[in-house]
């Protein structure tokens, strides 16, 4: 992991260097831009670690290996592939058949509709 981060840092050193040296100067715009989208993301990141953290307490490492790992072959290829390819209306229709009530998706028309709020009473 230490070598992704490492191509990370000399990737955006790089890229810095280059806009300084394109604006004749630091590029203040630039860096404010990255700020704001630094900010919007922040919630959605903190939410994500928290979510990792509760599913790995919560789904038994055994159950992710058969399902989603290098053990379940093409099968986990094609969960993934259709976990991914879900609607949010197919999600709602889902998360009713499991119980949930009362079931708002919402498009916040941020990030090509990658992001919804959700939700639900159970």
């Amino acid at each position: 992991m230490w070598l992704s981060n490492a191509v990370m840092v000399a990737v955006t050193a790089f890229l810095f260097g280059l806009a300084v040296w394109r604006a004749k100067g630091i590029p203040f715009e630039a860096l404010k831009e990255s700020g704001k989208t630094f900010l919007t993301m922040l919630p959605i990141i903190i939410c994500a670690f928290v979510c990792e953290g509760l599913i790995k307490t919560i789904v038994p490492p055994s159950w992710i290996q058969k399902w989603l790992a290098v053990e379940s072959g093409w099968r986990g290829i094609a969960i993934g592939c259709i976990a991914g390819a879900l609607t949010l209306d197919q999600w709602s229709a889902y998360l009713h058949e499991l119980g949930f009530e009362d079931i708002r998706i919402t498009d916040q028309r941020h990030d090509l509709n990658a992001y919804a709020t959700v939700s639900y009473t159970h």
